[in-house]
């Protein structure tokens, strides 16, 4: 793979300059890899060709001082509007892991977004078999935020299983690495935490990494303090549904999920969901809910009583007040809740993690969903791309300036 621009900080971590790489070694970029690792990167930057996504890899540079670096590599491809896929990178370096071989096994996972180590969040890289908890990597910002090292973090683990949670949010935290031990990507949370000199309230976000035959997983977990969240827990908190759409279809409340007696109503809700927030006429939810059958006072009364049944459900838990109805039409109230498709869909840098190819996974009727999602993540991609690109393109145009001064 040839390079045709190298920037400043990536000559900062091998200790060569653009020059010597574009020039010297004709910008042969993975003469720079160990070569062990370069299968790796090429195996990656193949896979970056099939299809637009992100993909990150870990492997080592070999710097001109004979260093060995361990960095992250973030690829992320687009396709033209020639049809051709293009593709750009971001390489930084990372601290060294404290195996090599555990290392690359948690960077070969290709869902992961850039999220990991780009982020200015607090950021920890575990590994956990269903009763213990173990660490392998944090980063500057998590021994800033909780004001521990990785050797103390690694003491209070010892002696306790989640020493940095408050003890009434344990539960909810070890469902969700439950969940990711029985087959999710992805959860996430709040919880009040042990910080550097009180209790603070963070929302975490829990990423798989690896999952092994005997259900050990490795998963990254970002923590995020909540502003105001010390001032915040003085009053009750408000507890909100959570709905979670990418994957398969889940709804909880303060972690734990709500089990629907009827399966027709919980797909009601989905179906509603699915809308975010728009008013559904009852011909377009009939047509979902019993595909092929036509709008006549039998499926009329059957969704009366679906609803009902919803509305049963959601009152068990004080929450009926998320579903609006009007003149026959019903709708999800979208400030009522907590849901990652309602998130991403704002288009704001920081859930564009969240999507990863997967929708309701369960519902026939969603596949429709998962088309446009699938188009919205290519438009951000090329968007993204022709930002890098334009900003190469200055790059290079000031220093082709620079180097033309006398």
């Amino acid at each position: 793979m040839k390079l045709n621009y190298v920037s400043e900080s990536l000559s900062r971590i091998t200790g060569y300059t653009g020059k010597e790489v574009l020039e010297d070694q004709e910008g042969e970029y993975t003469e720079l890899l160990l070569p062990e690792d370069r299968e790796t990167f090429l195996e990656a930057s193949m896979r970056l060709m099939e299809y637009p996504h992100v993909e990150q890899t870990y492997y080592r540079i070999l710097a001109k001082d004979g260093r060995e670096v361990p960095v992250v590599d973030i690829g992320q491809s687009v396709r033209g509007d020639d049809g051709r896929m293009y593709g750009y990178s971001t390489v930084q370096e990372i601290e060294p892991f404290t195996d090599h071989a555990e290392a690359k096994a948690i960077g070969q996972n290709h869902e992961v977004m850039n999220l990991l180590q780009r982020m200015p969040f607090a950021m920890g890289i575990y590994r956990y078999d269903g009763e213990k908890l173990s660490v392998s990597y944090i980063n500057d910002s998590f021994r800033a935020l909780f004001g521990t090292d990785k050797a103390q973090y690694e003491d209070l683990l010892s002696a306790q299983i989640y020493p940095l949670l408050s003890q009434e949010d344990v539960s909810s935290f070890e469902r969700r690495l439950k969940e990711m031990q029985s087959g999710a990507d992805f959860s996430a949370g709040r919880a009040s935490m042990h910080g550097r000199d009180c209790m603070l309230r963070a929302e975490y976000q829990l990423y798989l990494l690896q999952r092994q035959e005997n259900e050990n997983i490795a998963f990254a977990a970002c923590f995020k303090e909540i502003p105001g969240g010390q001032e915040e827990s003085k009053e009750p908190a408000v507890s909100y549904i959570e709905v979670r759409t990418f994957g398969s279809f889940s709804v909880s409340l303060n972690g734990e999920e709500l089990r629907f007696r009827s399966e027709k109503a919980r797909e009601l809700l989905a179906i509603l969901v699915d809308f975010r927030g728009d008013f559904v006429n009852q011909g377009a939810l009939i047509s979902r809910l019993w595909p092929g059958e036509a709008v006549n006072k039998l499926t009329l009364a059957r969704l009366r009583k679906t609803f009902k049944n919803l509305q049963d459900e959601l009152m068990k838990y004080g929450r009926e007040g998320i579903i609006e109805s009007q003149k026959g039409h019903r709708r999800i109230v979208p400030e009522k809740v907590d849901c990652d498709y309602f998130a991403y869909c704002t288009g704001k840098p920081q859930y564009q993690h969240l999507y990863q190819g997967r929708y309701m996974t369960e519902y026939a009727w969603a596949e429709e969903t998962l088309t446009g999602l699938n188009r919205l993540k290519e438009e951000q991609l090329l968007q993204m791309s022709n930002s890098r690109l334009t900003r190469y393109e200055r790059n290079k145009s000031e220093n082709k300036n620079a180097s033309e001064v006398p």
